[in-house]
Parts: C-alpha cells; structure tokens; sequence
C-alpha cells in the first residue's frame, strides 16, 4: 500500500495491491516489503488514520527526493538523497534501493518522500530523471544522463559505486510566471538575454532573446542551479546569480526566488509544503525585486548598445 498525497489537496489516497508479486506496506510508520496479499495494510488501519491526520496538520510536511540508479546486474546505487537529518538521509537512501528493487527496476528513476517531523512516507516515483536531477550531478560531479544511457546499453554500474557528495546545490526553476498574478503563465517575446556565470553558477536553458514563448507547452524556461562548500554559501552564490540574471520581456519566478533567500525561515532551514501561504510578505519583497530588475540590465540591448553595434557593423561593411 502507498499512501499519497494528492496534489493541492491534504489528504491521502490508499493504493494497494501486488507488484510481481511483491507490494510494498506500511508498518509501523515506515515500508516494508510484504509477499502475500492478505499482508497489505488495510485502508481503515489506525495507522493510516495516523498519517491522514498528520497530512492534514498546515505546515508539517516538506518534500524530499531521492534519484537511484540500477542496472542488470543487480548492483545499485543512491545517487542523490536531500535532507538535513543523516540517520533519517541513510534510512530513505534504503528505502528507495529497497523499493526499487522490489518491482525489479532498471535504469535511473527518482522516488519522492513526504516527511513529517522524524517520520517520512513514500509518496511517488517517478522512472525517469526530473527537472532537479542537476543537483544531484552537482554535488556527485558525474553526468547523470551519461550513466542512464550506459545502463540502458547493458553496462554495469561502476564497481566502486558513485563518489560520496560533496558541498551543497540549489536549483531555482525559472518560470515564464507572475508571482504577483498567482503564478499566472505570461508567454510573451524575451527580449533581452544574459544568464549568470562565474564559480558554482550553472544555467540549463535553452531560450534565447527574441524568442515567442509558447503558450501551448509548460512555462518553465530555464534553471539555475547554484552550489558551493555548504548551504551558505550557495545561497550566497544564488543571491548574486539572481540579481545579475537578465531575462525581460514575460514575467518570470526571478524576483520570487530573489525574495525567498531573503527570508528567515528558508535561511534556518524551515520549510514545508505550505511556505508560500504562511509566508505572505514574499509576495511584498517579490513585487520590490521585480521593480529593481537586474542592475546589468542596461548593458543588454540597450539603444546605447545596439547604436555601437550598428556603428562598427557598418564600418567593417565599409572598410
């Protein structure tokens, strides 16, 4: 049985049954592999009641996700696990080898957990590689595309295993999106173009300026993904990445994601699923943000520059 939370909705939907036949249950707050159907939890079990309750408690839970990676022959190995807590990092590493193992996976996927204080529950898995699996190739320093196309070619997963991870990343999703207008998708032109560079600064896109954002596809842009020796200083780097990101034209999540590094409680590290609504200054320091811009912003496609362009252009044309 998996318990799941629907999304935008607090509440848990009970799925049960056998996978090969194996299914996966719920025993006293944590999975365990059962073999014979009449083993799985039932839905009116007192601890699935527990753990309706809890998911309808407002600001308990927070979102954890785990990429794996297995091959033929039965070597795997965790390739990325989020979390502030090491023992309870070790604990959903193995449970999410476990759960792959059980209906026999191959290849790359990612497994989500909901946590709740101490406790943690499976919520999804997913059998591919999701947008933040750069995170995980940046604190690892391996190509996680790479390794997937080698074990789909029927190669081994490496003897050693993957390096331990190092540091720490942040992945911003930058979104064709008006935080002010409930996240509103705006598909307009971009105009003027320039991502961040410099140490722990990586751009994923793959836009360019006086491209029409379509209105027919899913509103994401770009990422940023920013990392360092630890969690402050990454934040550090991302604070200035996204002060320099040059991107006009449509709305985009820039300005919010400038306004949640300025927030105390992401800063502690208190966070969960319900940050945005018990947060409402962001929104505040977002509007500010988007007023402010980027202080680089004259330097890209300004008249000013676009006059010195056309200038030399026409003396090379010239001469």
């Amino acid at each position: 049985c998996w318990p799941t939370r629907s999304r935008g909705a607090p509440k848990v939907d009970v799925i049960c049954g056998e996978l090969q036949p194996i299914a996966y249950c719920l025993k006293d707050s944590h999975y365990e592999k059962c073999g014979v159907k009449n083993d799985v939890v039932p839905p009116n079990s007192p601890i699935l009641k527990e753990l309706r309750e809890k998911m309808q408690s407002p600001g308990l839970f927070s979102n954890v996700e785990k990429v794996i990676m297995n091959s033929k022959t039965g070597r795997e190995r965790l390739k990325v696990i989020s979390g502030r807590v090491e023992s309870r990092r070790q604990a959903m590493a193995e449970s999410a080898v476990r759960a792959a193992a059980a209906v026999r996976y191959e290849n790359a996927g990612t497994i989500e957990f909901i946590v709740a204080g101490d406790d943690f529950y499976f919520l999804e898995m997913n059998t591919r590689l999701q947008v933040e699996h750069p995170i995980t190739e940046t604190v690892l320093g391996i190509d996680l595309v790479r390794e997937q196309i080698r074990v789909a070619s029927g190669e081994s997963l490496p003897a050693q295993g993957y390096p331990s991870p190092r540091g720490h990343a942040i992945e911003f999703r930058i979104n064709a999106e008006d935080p002010a207008n409930n996240f509103l998708p705006t598909p307009r032109r971009i105009k003027r173009y320039a991502p961040p560079t410099g140490p722990g600064v990586r751009v994923d896109s793959g836009i360019r300026p006086h491209q029409d954002v379509s209105p027919h596809f899913d509103s994401l842009l770009l990422k940023l993904i920013v990392s360092g020796a630890d969690r402050a200083q990454a934040i550090g780097r991302g604070r200035r990445a996204l002060s320099e990101f040059v991107l006009t034209g449509p709305r985009t999540t820039i300005p919010f994601h400038r306004a949640i590094l300025e927030e105390p409680d992401f800063l502690e590290g208190r966070i969960s699923t319900y940050f945005i609504q018990e947060h409402r200054g962001l929104l505040e320091r977002t509007r500010a943000f988007t007023d402010e811009g980027s202080p680089l912003e004259p330097l890209y496609g300004s008249p000013e520059i676009a006059a010195a362009i056309a200038g030399v252009v026409a003396v090379s044309e010239g001469g």
